[in-house]
């Protein structure tokens, strides 16, 4: 992975390497240690081979199922939602439409349980309700013998026993004046929740929690701030870049959670791959000192997607991709004067965050937020992704410090790993560009 100390995208030198050291090296495009392009695109393309199929069966890397309970003494009214494209990699599932929404609703009678005490709720049947587009939704009710103040338990096995990287949020609401919710995030590993009443702290460390939580398991952000390390030479940089990261995220969460702007999930998702891609290109160009030339790799791809999408391939509107095209061939072009790199980077990160920040609300608009509490869930949630975050970056650094006092093995890291990432970048967005229409 990255460490700041004293590492320059375009020339490590030996001496300006210690555990030490937090100096910044030569940005000189003919530092003798520089690498040829080709050896970047070559472990690309061995990369690609090798890994490909793993990729594609951990690609998107989110997994997600939501349910939201309302109790009432002894009943409790419940919607459980869930992408479509999540129902299907159930074993078994049929093929989507009326087959597969009466499939789902047999497996939620037996893959959610509610207990008070040694006693089992009795469920409604599972009837489906109008849902987003690319999703399913049913509702039930569930009759207890006892108030389900005392004890009551939910159980979830549905996703949880066959998908391991799956995630369920339930949103549980209490009777009272909104002290009474909470949101739970439940795993293979905990699949409980409990109905009790939440304190005004604990739904702030609730959604504090589900912050950090988010930013750990979003592994496209994690690739991002790696991405982002592999350019700082000091820890100037990092606090710049971390800092403009940080305000442009916050903003755009903020204005999607609130509901004064309604992002596209979908191509938001996809952008998130390609500002992965484009900065480890940043990476790559700097160091090979070959600008132009990996310029020219961008526009041909976007060429090849966009000659796709004009033949009837799914994809990003033929317009944006031409513009993404455009806007990468003009800034790696214009990055080849390492002071314009130097000065535009934070704006850049910026602008970046400002697309995670649509990402990282996915979740908070499945979910919602505590009715009464907004800023106060908002605040806890985003207090959580910048310590997640921060703990990345500390973790991160940590790994890569020892290997400071070898130059070699460190420039290899790093090569290595932007070639990971630029693949992952691109991998991602041309994946989640496929279920566009």
């Amino acid at each position: 992975m990255i460490s700041p100390t004293s590492i320059s995208p375009t020339s490590i030198s030996p001496t300006s390497i210690s555990p030490t050291s937090m100096s910044p090296t030569s940005m000189s495009p003919t530092a003798p240690t520089r690498v040829s392009l080709r050896r970047f695109l070559l472990g690309s393309v061995v990369l690609a081979a090798l890994f490909w199929p793993l990729v594609s069966a951990f690609g998107h890397a989110r997994s997600h199922s939501f349910s939201h309970w309302q109790s009432d003494g002894n009943e409790a009214q419940v919607t459980f939602w869930v992408a479509e494209l999540e129902a299907l990699r159930l074993e078994g599932a049929p093929e989507p439409g009326s087959e597969l929404e009466a499939w789902m609703a047999e497996r939620l009678r037996t893959g959610l349980d509610l207990r008070v005490g040694d006693g089992l709720c009795s469920p409604e049947p599972w009837a489906p309700v109008p849902a987003a587009a690319g999703f399913l939704r049913w509702t039930s009710r569930f009759r207890c013998e006892a108030d389900l103040s005392e004890q009551a338990q939910l159980t979830v096995n549905l996703f949880l026993g066959e998908l391991p990287d799956h995630l369920h949020f339930a949103k549980i609401e209490t009777p009272g004046d909104g002290a009474g919710l909470q949101e739970r995030i439940l795993s293979a590993d905990a699949p409980e929740a409990s109905f009790q009443t939440a304190s005004r702290s604990s739904v702030f460390v609730q959604y504090l929690i589900l912050g950090v939580e988010h930013i750990l398991i979003g592994l496209d952000h994690l690739a991002f701030v790696a991405a982002l390390l592999l350019l700082c030479r000091s820890a100037k940089e990092i606090l710049w870049l971390v800092t403009g990261f940080t305000v442009g995220h916050s903003l755009t969460l903020s204005l999607a959670v609130l509901d004064w702007v309604e992002p596209d999930i979908p191509v938001v998702e996809a952008f998130i791959g390609f500002t992965i891609a484009l900065v480890t290109a940043e990476y790559v160009a700097a160091r090979s000192a070959r600008h132009h030339d990996v310029a020219r790799v961008f526009a041909v791809g976007f060429g090849v997607l966009l000659l796709g999408r004009l033949n009837g391939f799914p994809g990003l509107p033929w317009l944006v991709l031409g513009g993404l095209a455009i806007f990468s061939y003009a800034y790696l072009h214009w990055i080849e004067d390492p002071e314009k790199a130097l000065k535009i980077r934070p704006a850049l990160t910026l602008c970046f965050g400002l697309v995670h920040g649509f990402g990282f609300a996915s979740v908070l608009l499945d979910l919602g937020l505590a009715p009464g509490r907004l800023a106060l869930s908002l605040f806890g949630f985003n207090l959580g992704v910048e310590i997640g975050q921060l703990l990345v970056v500390a973790v991160l650094i940590l790994l890569t410090r020892p290997l400071a006092r070898y130059p070699e093995r460190l420039r290899t890291v790093l090569d290595l790993t932007a070639i990971a990432l630029c693949y992952l970048g691109i991998f991602w967005f041309i994946e989640r560009s496929q279920g566009l229409g």
